[in-house]
């Protein structure tokens, strides 16, 4: 890809905007496309570029617990995180590729976006298809799926591009229990998905992204301002750091999610015992418990206790520091089945 980093912005066009990320980091990457999309996107096209280690990544109005096991995320160090945009959820490796093509609003053309993505594709030999959701297909076979984003100056497409991702790790990490947990947040629609390697053995996400700068390159022109970003560049561009903060932070990851309840129950030393959690913005609002143990004033501090947690599993673990034994092996119960 011709990363041409010694040109000035002075020396070329403002005609469009290529941005690439040299981490790998999905906080970094989330909060460098929102700050680009309030500066570069509003005047010109953008094409930002980047890819994600290990992570999940859900849409604005989504539940992650709903969505994700939250324990094997955890188990495995694989990161979480809220995209801006709606959508559902998505399993990211470095198998995968990522892209944003944003501009000014007035100029915005959903379907350009995808005759671009089309034609890269078609470029590597690989026919593909759009579909009613957004997505793109080849053999019937999800590759790609999209979200879209409206700001009061700009308007913007990204999406992923499976090429070698690890496909088997979805089920560790998008199939949460859905039986005890009752949310009222956007879900995720099941699909057939598929790798580009198995239509095009040997191919690579720098491969893609070849294609596509050579498809963008031939419908807006070679006249580029050309930038790599990376964790350094914050030190210099507060407004960087500030969007990073507010993307790696829990009340973004956790806060944003839409009101649920949850149910855990089984029986421990204190006997039989059910949690009835009610959940708003990750808080716990309510807590209800039951039980039949012969202990009295047990269930009334956990219920105490619970009301104003954050809903996540270190947060009530550490709330039984200090805990007589019953009411700590309940929460420790109740941390363990969320």
């Amino acid at each position: 890809m011709p990363i041409r980093l010694g040109y000035k912005w002075d020396e070329i066009m403002k005609k469009c905007f290529f941005a690439r990320s040299n981490e790998t980091e999905l906080w970094f990457n989330l909060a460098l496309e929102a700050y680009l999309l309030s500066t570069a996107a509003v005047e010109q096209n953008l094409l930002y570029l980047w890819q994600n280690d290990r992570c999940v990544v859900i849409g604005r109005y989504q539940n992650p617990w709903a969505e994700c096991c939250i324990e094997n995320l955890c188990r495995d160090n694989v990161m979480l995180g809220r995209r801006p945009s709606g959508g559902g959820a998505v399993y990211q490796d470095m198998g995968n590729g990522c892209f944003t093509f944003a501009c000014p609003k007035d100029q915005y053309d959903k379907d350009e976006n995808f005759g671009i993505v089309a034609d890269s594709l078609e470029n590597l030999g690989i026919r593909c298809q759009r579909s009613g959701r957004n997505d793109i297909m080849v053999n019937d076979r999800k590759v790609s799926g999209s979200a879209f984003q409206f700001g009061q100056r700009f308007a913007s497409y990204h999406a992923t591009m499976l090429v070698s991702a690890s496909l088997s790790k979805v089920g560790d990490y998008l199939t949460p229990n859905q039986t005890k947990l009752q949310s009222k947040g956007v879900k995720s629609v099941a699909s057939r998905i598929a790798n580009l390697e198995e239509f095009s053995p040997g191919i690579t996400v720098s491969d893609f992204y070849d294609s596509l700068w050579h498809s963008y390159s031939r419908k807006y022109g070679d006249a580029v301002k050309v930038r790599e970003f990376s964790k350094a560049d914050m030190d210099s561009i507060p407004e960087l750091a500030e969007l990073y903060g507010k993307f790696s932070s829990a009340q973004w990851i956790y806060g944003k999610s839409p009101e649920f309840t949850d149910r855990v129950e089984g029986r421990i030393g204190m006997g039989c015992v059910s949690f009835c959690l009610n959940v708003v913005k990750g808080c716990i609002v309510s807590a209800s418990v039951y039980s039949d143990t012969l202990e009295c004033g047990v269930v009334e501090k956990l219920e105490k206790l619970l009301v104003g947690c954050l809903y996540e599993r270190q947060r009530i673990q550490s709330l039984s520091a200090g805990q007589e034994g019953l009411v700590e092996e309940a929460l420790e119960f109740l941390s363990a089945g969320i």
